[in-house]
């Protein structure tokens, strides 16, 4: 008797389960993406990583290069004497960056925080290396705001390593530095 009830209820919970899961797919936010090229000036606005008491706005970002070293390269062309903790890196994907406080006025209660940014091949996502940032970086702040109609430039450094990516796949696709992904995911293309 109990074997019948079961096998009749079946149908009808997978039925359910199937509208749910249609309701639940067809309904999710999906996240427009702008796509930028290197050499154009993108404002942060009201977009942000993580939530939306960030406050970037009226600052923009410029990708003024890309470079991917390996860490010998890396080493010798930043004249790196301590080499304490670097050793186990691969290669060393290097983003340089210009960013500029078009208008934002206030002060100190803003500004831009490295450590939001990502570099993104595909599904490989990566965060800024906040150790190399401060090697090659004469400003070692990670978050820090300009005053108005200020510009500065950054190199901002990604680690990589053969046991998370191999660097031929890495070079074969597109590479973007994700500089928000909320109400916008806006991506530069390296």
């Amino acid at each position: 008797m109990w074997k019948k009830v079961l096998l009749g209820l079946l149908p009808v919970i997978t039925v359910i389960c199937s509208i749910q899961i249609h309701y639940v797919n067809s309904h999710s936010i999906n996240v427009p993406i702008f796509y930028y090229k290197m050499n154009e000036e993108v404002r942060f606005d009201d977009n942000y990583n993580d939530t939306s008491l960030e406050s970037s706005d009226g600052y923009s970002i410029t990708v003024l290069g890309h470079e991917q070293l390996n860490i010998d390269s890396f080493i010798k062309k930043y004249n790196i004497i301590e080499e304490m903790g670097l050793n186990h890196y691969d290669y060393i994907s290097i983003i340089h960056v210009k960013i500029k406080n078009c208008n934002n006025t206030n002060g100190s209660r803003s500004g831009i925080d490295m450590r939001n940014l990502i570099l993104q091949n595909g599904s490989y996502i990566n965060f800024f290396s906040q150790v190399l940032y401060s090697y090659i970086n004469t400003y070692p702040e990670t978050k820090f705001s300009l005053s108005e109609n200020n510009e500065m430039e950054f190199w901002i450094p990604f680690v990589l390593t053969n046991k998370d990516i191999d660097p031929e796949d890495f070079n074969s696709g597109d590479s973007f530095l994700v500089i928000s992904l909320y109400p916008h995911k806006c991506m530069i293309k390296l």
